[in-house]
């Protein structure tokens, strides 16, 4: 399934697709998890626990 909604949510843009799957940067990603919560085929799967996010928090 290639959607390519993990690539447009990824800030530090560490995620490509390549064979309709998506490819990840492990040397670029930030662990924030933002690709895992839009991916509407639960096909990424972060290793918890994630990383705190730098900066002020869009949550609050």
């Amino acid at each position: 399934m290639e959607c390519g909604r993990c690539v447009e949510v990824c800030p530090p843009l560490a995620i490509e697709i390549v064979d309709e799957k998506a490819r990840i940067d492990e040397t670029l990603c930030e662990e924030c998890g933002f690709c895992a919560a839009v991916c509407p085929a639960d096909a990424i799967r972060i290793p918890f626990p994630l990383s705190p996010i730098s900066g002020p928090s869009p949550w609050s």
